[in-house]
């Protein structure tokens, strides 16, 4: 009798090849010492057989073991993810609440989600700590964004996750901003050169997704506008023109950016007397500028005008300040208006100047 069972078991054993070999033979061993030791009566062994097969259809056809160390690992998972939720519905909060202007209530949402991150890594943190940064910054906080900033790069350094890298650099280029507007120069150009050695050395080694690029792009601006604000004009041109050359290969970069980039290209060739590189840039700037109606074109003519002037070419120079004068006028841009006006006046000046007969000599 007891050999008949036996034989049902191995043809249960068989249907169960499909199964790992540890499981089915966890399972033949465990049923063939009930026997052996004579433990359980017959019907308590078909009992359990079925118990076994309902504990398969329930668990997907696993067996039904409870491992701690799994538990524990799923209860850790599952508060993680709480944690994430929560600190991004405060995000969220802390958006609205800045869109609507009520930036103690967004600074106040911003500082819970802080709280509830504990140790936890995620973008969301790191979000969180930027935008607390720009508040701070806003209210002339400086010091306070700076350490928020500090802070941030510390948790996304101690991650050493490839997906933080971007951020990380994203995040040390406005720390370097911060520390040239507190006056810390060798801070400042420190980053910068960090972030522009980073970017550069990922995009060699065949990085060349738009994120990394114009993370380098932006890096190079504005190095070159802190080298500008040194008077480092050879250096910041450089920087500038490295920049103008990457910025075909971003997607996301539009036309704005490579007008204002050639901009800043035309002033410093100016600045270092390259008057004719300088209008020539300063002429593409515009093309771009005219493709799409920027409301900057007036600075861009006067810019024209002012080195026409310098160069003692006073009817182009009349010709571009007029254009300046008028397109001020189209955008209620009284600054540049002014910039216009007091060119033009300069220009009347030195043509008054050179059309006043000479005194003959007594």
């Amino acid at each position: 009798m007891y050999a008949a069972h036996f034989r049902s078991l191995e043809k249960i054993i068989s249907k169960l090849q499909t199964h790992s070999a540890f499981r089915i033979y966890t399972f033949y061993h465990g049923i063939k010492n009930i026997f052996r030791r004579n433990i359980y009566s017959i019907n308590e062994v078909k009992t359990s057989l079925q118990l076994y097969k309902v504990g398969f259809t329930l668990s997907t056809w696993r067996l039904i073991l409870i491992n701690p160390d799994s538990e524990e690992k799923g209860r850790e998972k599952e508060a993680e993810w709480r944690k994430e939720r929560l600190i991004s519905h405060y995000i969220s909060l802390a958006e609205t609440a800045m869109k609507e202007g009520d930036i103690l209530k967004a600074e106040n949402l911003l500082e819970k989600a802080l709280k509830v991150s504990d140790e936890i890594r995620t973008v969301g943190v790191t979000s969180v700590y930027e935008m607390l940064a720009t508040i701070a910054f806003k209210s002339g906080k400086i010091s306070e964004a700076t350490q928020l900033l500090e802070e941030a790069i510390a948790k996304l350094t101690s991650s050493n996750s490839k997906e933080d890298k971007n951020m990380l650099i994203n995040f040390s280029l406005k720390l370097a901003r911060l520390y040239e507007n507190e006056g810390k120069n060798d801070l400042a150009e420190m980053g910068f050169r960090n972030c522009i050695a980073c970017q550069k050395n990922k995009y060699l080694s065949g990085s060349h997704d738009e994120e990394t690029t114009a993370l380098w792009i932006n890096s190079l601006f504005w190095y070159g506008k802190f080298l500008a604000q040194k008077k480092r004009y050879s250096e910041a041109k450089q920087c500038f023109e490295s920049a103008y050359l990457l910025i075909p290969h971003v997607k996301s970069i539009g036309q704005e950016q490579a007008m204002v980039t050639l901009y800043n290209m035309g002033e410093m060739s100016f600045a270092t007397g390259d008057n004719e590189t300088a209008l020539k840039h300063l002429l593409n700037a515009v093309i771009i500028g005219k493709s799409f109606k920027s409301s900057d074109l007036p600075i861009y003519y006067n810019k024209i005008g002012l080195i026409y002037l310098h160069k003692g070419i006073l009817n182009e120079a009349k010709r571009w300040c007029t254009n300046g004068l008028e397109a001020s006028k189209r955008h209620y841009n009284k600054s540049i208006k002014k910039e216009s006006e007091d060119c033009l006046r300069e220009i009347e000046r030195l043509n008054n100047k050179k059309n006043k007969p000479r005194k003959k000599d007594e």
